[in-house]
């Protein structure tokens, strides 16, 4: 079995054990928001730090920026056309679901281990423009189209991006990496046991709230975002293939791009005032279709 079979078998053994053991009532849905704070302010800055050695920032990385902003203004779009003809509820419901990825608790997990240094570099470079769409302009349009009366602005956005742990340790490291300084062994020796936890504890978590409970009246909906979204995510990372970057580069932005919805979005669809239960079940539903989907990505640009 190849490497990469391998590493997805062994997730998906792992987001089954989260699952299942929540079936078996040994997991509750307390102790993944307890394994998500433990990721998000520890594993996943150090699984990060990790990642980022050895990297130096060039033009085909600060063009994964530019890539993560374009993809998620195009699903943006994408929903917004899909479901011209749609009820407010559910046009927010696309505009919030379709156009985000979740690449700190999914993507770099699952491909740690999987890709060089420039492609897992890619990867933060490309997350810093999701959280700016996810959190700011996302939900401003989602807001429009409920009619919520709130003027946009853009202090909700980078209060969200500049109180995350991951983001700020983006910064810290393309700072260092700028001034062609590193940190200390000992802070490495740190990041690299702390970090190596963050792969199992991210899929055990997913597992744990893993939902597949679909309602009724909004299948429908739920097919066309599904479909919408990875026709037009796996387009994209072929055109991505085709850019004229360094491979480890390409291979990190082919590979992310077809990652599931943001974890974050059903909260927000629920805060907008439209179907955050169809949310949190697309959101579930994107998991094994973004696992398929990332491993099929990375034997192909391999």
């Amino acid at each position: 079995m190849s490497p990469i079979l391998t590493r997805t078998f062994l997730y998906t053994i792992v987001l089954l054990m989260g699952y299942f053991g929540k079936k078996a009532k040994l997991f509750q849905p307390s102790d993944s928001r307890f394994l998500s704070s433990v990721i998000l302010y520890i594993t996943l800055p150090c699984a990060i730090v990790n990642g980022f050695q050895g990297v130096i920032l060039s033009p085909a990385l600060a063009a994964s920026f530019g890539v993560g902003l374009a993809a998620n203004i195009l699903l943006l779009f994408a929903g917004l056309i899909v479901s011209i003809k749609k009820s407010p509820k559910q046009r927010a419901f696309f505009a919030l679901n379709l156009s985000s990825y979740n690449v700190g608790n999914f993507a770099m997990p699952f491909l740690t281990g999987m890709l060089a240094a420039d492609g897992f570099a890619a990867l933060c470079m490309f997350d810093i423009a999701v959280a700016m769409m996810t959190y700011g302009v996302n939900v401003a349009i989602a807001d429009g189209i409920m009619g919520s009366g709130k003027a946009f602005s853009l202090k909700p956005m980078f209060k969200k991006i500049f109180t995350t742990p991951t983001f700020l340790m983006y910064l810290l490291l393309i700072i260092l990496s700028l001034l062609h300084l590193s940190l200390p062994p000992l802070v490495l020796e740190v990041t690299a046991l702390a970090g190596g936890a963050n792969a199992f504890l991210a899929m055990l978590s997913i597992g744990i709230l893993f939902d597949m409970k679909i309602p009724k009246t909004g299948l429908k909906d739920l097919i066309l975002l599904l479909a919408t979204r990875y026709g037009l995510k796996f387009a994209m990372a072929f055109v991505v293939l085709l850019l004229p970057f360094p491979k480890e580069i390409r291979q990190g932005l082919a590979v992310v791009l077809v990652a599931p919805i943001a974890s974050s979005a059903p909260l927000l669809t629920e805060n907008a005032g439209a179907n955050g239960q169809l949310a949190a079940v697309a959101n579930s539903i994107s998991i094994p279709l973004s696992i398929l989907s990332m491993s099929i990505m990375l034997v192909i640009s391999a």
